[in-house]
């Protein structure tokens, strides 16, 4: 008699409509939309334990979905000054947005991240004296933080103009270092613009690096990261 897998399926009312959980966990032909595959992994792998950075506009660290797995002791320091991760007003929430369907809590509430119990920390780089935009410099020394965290995500993007990119080193040094020498993943978006990315800035370059994960049982997958 065939075992039946394990399951882990969140109480969170809004978990039904978040669409995204049916398409990334998937189960082979099962259909369109299945949320059997995320489950299962959800029954093992939660995402305690692993620290996660947004470099974004801050979010609100209080809300009560994000709040549980806010890790202000990873806040990260920039020449000497803390960024608090903070957002800066109502209108700053795309960084609140993001940290949610990363790390939003599973506690009957809300919806739920696709890491829920994974520690999250917030790196402000829109608005404040880290701004990409305004303090550029700055923001360089805000990323010499990405070692310290097992993953990192930057929802924001540039249009190519083919010039060298200053911030290429430090993100090879933290998919080199991070993690005691393991390496850090690195999330990044490829803009809402459909044009040609080939070129070399924030978001528009070709970046290649490899990392190895290891499961309990001893299963070890050499993943290759590319981004185009």
């Amino acid at each position: 008699m065939a075992t039946l897998p394990r399951l882990f399926r969140p109480a969170d009312p809004l978990y039904p409509q978040q669409w995204q959980f049916g398409l990334i966990g998937r189960l082979g032909d099962l259909g369109s939309s299945s949320t059997i595959g995320i489950e299962r992994v959800w029954a093992d792998f939660t995402g305690a334990g692993v620290a996660v950075a947004l470099w974004d506009s801050g979010i609100a660290s209080t809300h009560w979905d994000l709040q549980p797995n806010v890790r202000l002791d990873r806040r990260v320091v920039v020449a000497g000054l803390l960024n608090d991760g903070e957002a800066l007003g109502a209108a700053d929430r795309h960084g609140t947005a993001v940290a949610g369907l990363i790390a939003a809590a599973s506690n009957g509430r809300g919806g739920v991240g696709v890491a829920f119990a994974a520690g999250i920390t917030a790196v402000r780089v829109f608005g404040g004296p880290d701004d990409v935009n305004t303090a550029f410099d700055r923001y360089l020394l805000s990323l010499e933080g990405l070692p310290g965290f097992a993953v990192s995500n930057h929802s924001y993007a540039s249009t190519p103009d083919w010039r060298p990119a200053p911030q290429e080193a430090l993100f090879e040094r933290a998919a080199r270092l991070g993690r005691n020498g393991l390496g850090s993943l690195q999330v990044k978006a490829a803009g809402n613009d459909n044009i040609d990315s080939n070129g070399d800035r924030l978001n528009a370059r070709s970046e290649e690096h490899t990392s190895e994960l290891q499961s309990p049982d001893h299963l070890v997958c050499r993943l290759l990261l590319e981004k185009k």
